[in-house]
């Protein structure tokens, strides 16, 4: 009724040219109307498309952010299935073993009751402790094994080892080429606290421009003895025990543990090792094995202290060790050289002090094994779900690995 009145009204008091224009601006708002609702549900869809491609990029941040540790959903469980010498736990010790790591969502447990073994993520081994009787009975697909053996293969032979072929899919030992480097020490950047890994060739900044510390200063006026060495194993397949007879003969060592009269119980930790910066120059860091990448806490804990370490082992120091933070005997042709080159260095401090210039820009640790969790649990997440197989993990853990002193290939059966 009332648009009859309306049609009405506009016959009897609007001309045709009137009525024409009302039509058309009544057109053009009903096509303003039309287009303002097709920007809308453009506008919707797009914003449907951001918010997809933003779930998808939360998504990849997920498997590729490891400063988000909050977004790892599922926990990654790792099994022990061997001892480690004496250790229950590879030595990683115990409780919440991962909440210091940027990707923490990790547990691991000895405890092979607490669920069905296929449910573990990865299972760690201890080479020389396999038990070719005692091995999990069923295995899952997307499973990790795990070869661990932070010791030379000449010292701790493995055995049974036709299990190793196509039985890991992952290491973690001392060497660089291992899935998971387990080394006895690391270098961090000293105001970053970054790690910086070991590389062959040497990627070091120039620590010549260092500053040297009053404390390093103060610590060499102490010192009054040449060359300290722990050791107790006497016997050893790197001869580092003759090396170490024929340079008595130019220059003073005093040698402490099993091997000699001299006596300073390492379990007191810290005790004696200020004992040697106080009073020596030097210390001894000499390997019992001529192995691949093989370089102990010998090598890195006096680098903690103002001392400078003697290195002997089948390692490229350059690449490990901060520069002209040590001195390897390597460098000399004889003991004699070498003796030379010390006496020389113990009677000039300024040219000594020269060997802690690297202080001021690195940083070691010994024993980071936190490091080493750090970065299993951060692979377990990140890595393909279905695992790589190492065909043969005991040759590649022991052809062409070691050497004798005269440097030819120590042959392992």
């Amino acid at each position: 009724m009332y648009i009859k009145n309306v049609l009405r009204f506009l016959n009897s008091s609007i001309t045709l040219k009137t009525y024409g224009l009302i039509c058309i601006v009544l057109c053009s708002l009903i096509i303003l109307w039309l287009h303002q609702l097709n920007r809308d549900q453009n506008s919707l869809n797009r914003s449907n498309l951001v918010d997809q491609t933003r779930r998808e990029d939360a998504l990849i941040l997920k498997i590729l952010n490891p400063s988000n540790p909050n977004s790892y959903s599922r926990t990654r469980k790792i099994l022990y299935w061997t001892k480690m010498f004496q250790s229950d736990n590879f030595y990683f010790g115990d409780g919440d073993i991962f909440a210091a790591c940027p990707v923490w969502n990790c547990i691991a447990t000895n405890d092979r009751t607490i669920e069905d073994v296929t449910e573990f993520d990865a299972i760690m081994f201890h080479g020389p402790e396999i038990d070719i009787l005692d091995l999990p009975r069923k295995r899952y697909s997307r499973q990790r094994y795990i070869f661990v053996d932070l010791e030379t293969p000449i010292y701790h032979p493995i055995q049974n080892r036709e299990i190793y072929k196509n039985f890991f899919n992952w290491s973690m030992t001392y060497r660089r080429d291992s899935s998971l480097m387990r080394p006895y020490g690391i270098v961090r950047n000293v105001r970053t606290n970054e790690v910086i890994p070991p590389h062959i060739p040497a990627m070091w900044k120039d620590v010549s421009k260092g500053k040297i510390s009053e404390k390093s200063r103060d610590i060499v006026k102490s010192k009054t003895r040449q060359i300290a060495w722990f050791v107790s194993n006497c016997k050893t397949l790197s001869r580092r025990e003759d090396y170490v007879d024929v340079l008595k003969q130019y220059v003073d060592v005093d040698v402490f543990g099993s091997c000699s009269n001299f006596s300073c119980d390492t379990r007191l930790g810290a005790e004696c090792y200020k004992m040697v910066e106080r009073k020596y120059y030097f210390y001894l860091a000499f390997e019992n094995s001529l192995c691949k990448d093989y370089v102990t806490e010998k090598a890195f804990k006096f680098l903690e202290y103002d001392v400078v370490p003697i290195v002997y082992g089948a390692v490229d120091y350059a690449g490990v060790l901060p520069p002209h933070s040590y001195i390897d005997i390597m460098d000399f042709k004889s003991p004699k050289t070498l003796a030379s080159f010390l006496w020389e260095l113990s009677y000039d401090s300024e040219r000594y002090l020269e060997y802690f210039r690297w202080k001021d820009m690195y940083k070691v640790q010994t024993i980071p094994n936190e490091h080493t969790l750090c970065e299993l649990c951060q692979k377990l997440h990140v890595e393909p779900r279905l695992p790589e197989v190492i065909e043969d993990v005991y040759k590649w853990w022991t052809k062409e690995q070691c050497w004798r002193f005269d440097g030819t290939i120590l042959g392992i059966n």
